[in-house]
C-alpha cells in the first residue's frame, strides 16, 4: 500500500487551500483512508465532492464516508507551535 500511496501522494501537492494530507491504513490493510488538515471547510468540501468522492467511488467502487471536523487548536512539534 505504502508504494500505492508514494503513486498518488503528488496528486495532493499544491492543491488550494490544503495545508496537509495523512494517508491511513488499518492493521490488517483492509481499511484505507486519509486526514486532510484545511483552511476552511468550503475548501475542504469543495475538494471532498468534487474530486475525491467520485475517484474514490470510480477506483475502489465503494461508496467513501467523509466526516468533518473544526480544528480548533492544533499543537505542531515540528515547528513547536501552538496553532489556535
Amino acid at each position: 500500500m505504502k508504494s500505492g500511496f508514494l503513486e498518488v501522494a503528488p496528486f495532493f501537492r499544491n492543491r488550494s487551500g490544503l495545508l496537509r494530507k495523512y494517508f491511513l491504513l488499518s492493521d490488517d490493510g483492509a481499511t484505507g483512508g486519509g486526514v486532510y488538515l484545511w483552511t476552511s471547510r468550503q475548501a475542504a468540501r469543495d475538494f471532498s465532492e468534487g474530486t475525491i468522492r467520485p475517484m474514490i467511488k470510480e477506483k475502489f467502487r465503494v461508496e467513501p464516508s467523509i466526516t468533518y471536523f473544526d480544528t480548533s487548536v492544533v499543537v505542531d512539534n515540528v515547528s513547536s507551535e501552538i496553532l489556535p
